[in-house]
């Protein structure tokens, strides 16, 4: 059995507390039995009934080597009204012990609650015995800024470092080549998960470009490796691209944007898919469109959920509100299921198989204590949908 260790950092978790830890558990139940249980994180804690309700997930690493994912270490994500919290979790073997450490910790009201205020995804590394992980942090809360930042933690010496945030319209956008240089504005960005045998990860990305008179205020779709070492090899996602205008997109500041590598017969082919909250209208809405955009862009009427993952498999998945939704490429909805405490942590290649990924935090309570506890539940992507039958 493995042993909890005191967790000195969790009692920054309790500041400006003002309501009370809601779990959900027993929404989430239905769904939970018809998933693999990966791991359970045991974190000794100090929580009590003041604690504001913060929404927890724990993002395990990934690695370029197999399995792909390490379900022991990863970093513990803490997001409440008023701040985001970020911690890495390392399990030693040791002591058969979680130990925690670092101290990024960002305080800001959100100007804009559909979405946010920043979004991390894990990085690969190349082999399992790495000393330092890490993950990049996209801060669109000024979308004038488009600013991103690379965040390690280094095992060793128990920090989590990072290099500040990187202005990408300056350093990024301009600076990373191959391509073309771009002065451009970043409205979102996505991953495509990828298997052990790519050693880096694949990111896409949506800007916006700033270069008068012609191109300025159209879009551009990018492309760059990244892994712990930085961003490499920036390019246009589509061969031939040239900035293209969606009107439904006009003064659209941030988007959650996928890009699908896989289907399509050529680059031209392939499609790209942008998640936005229409103010306007009050809701969610989604475009599609194949090649250049401005030729066969399409809104999905039947989308009215906000976006959060493109899987492998060409679906498009939904967890606004705690509810999983499942969308055909078409728009359709073809699957909803509760998701209650469960939070999507996205697909992450397992032994070379696809799994979406779920993270549940919960209380576990004993006579004198009370321990914080975070299951990690997996399910082949291709049988997502299966939850909502």
């Amino acid at each position: 059995m493995k042993k909890l260790a005191p967790l000195l950092a969790l009692a920054l978790f309790c500041l400006s507390c003002d309501a009370p830890f809601d779990l959900s558990l027993s929404q989430a139940a239905a769904v939970i039995s018809k998933m693999t249980l990966q791991q359970t994180i045991a974190l000794l804690s100090t929580l009590d009934g003041d604690q504001e309700n913060l929404d927890i997930v724990f993002l395990p690493e990934k690695k370029g080597a197999s399995p792909g994912i390490d379900f022991q270490n990863g970093f513990l994500l803490l997001r409440g009204t008023y701040r985001t919290i970020l911690r890495y979790v390392r399990f030693d073997s040791a002591t058969s012990s979680y130990q925690v450490f670092g101290g990024w910790d960002q305080e800001l009201v959100n100007p804009d609650p559909n979405y946010q205020p920043f979004v991390f995804e894990p990085l690969k590394f190349p082999s399992l015995a790495d000393s330092t992980v890490g993950l990049v942090g996209l801060d669109p809360v000024d979308p004038g800024n488009s600013s991103v930042q690379l965040l390690n933690a280094n095992i060793p010496s128990t920090s989590l470092t990072s290099g500040g945030w990187l202005n990408l319209r300056n350093d990024f956008i301009n600076l990373i080549g191959p391509g073309s240089l771009y002065d451009a504005n970043v409205l979102g960005f996505s991953i495509y998960p990828t298997d052990t045998t790519q050693p880096f990860d694949s990111s896409y990305w949506l800007v916006r470009m700033n270069d008068p008179p012609i191109d300025a205020g159209k879009l551009r779709e990018v492309t760059m490796n990244i892994n712990a070492g930085g961003m490499f090899n920036k390019n246009d996602t589509k061969s031939g691209s040239v900035p293209f205008d969606i009107p439904e997109l006009a003064g659209v500041k941030r988007c959650h944007y996928f890009y699908d590598p896989i289907r399509g017969a050529t680059l031209d082919d392939k499609r790209s898919y942008v998640s936005w909250f229409d103010t306007a209208a009050g809701s969610w809405r989604c475009v599609r469109w194949n090649g250049a955009g401005f030729t066969d862009s399409k809104v999905l009427p039947g989308i009215t959920h906000r976006i959060d993952a493109l899987l492998t498999t060409g679906r498009l998945f939904s967890m606004e509100g705690n509810v999983g939704r499942v969308y055909d490429s078409g728009g359709t909805e073809i699957a909803s299921f509760p998701l209650g405490a469960l939070r999507f942590v996205g697909e992450r290649y397992v032994d070379g198989q696809p799994l979406a990924l779920f993270s549940l935090a919960r209380i576990v309570t004993d006579r004198s204590s009370e321990s914080l506890a975070i299951d990690l539940y997996s399910i082949p992507a291709a049988d997502l949908e299966s939850l909502g039958k």
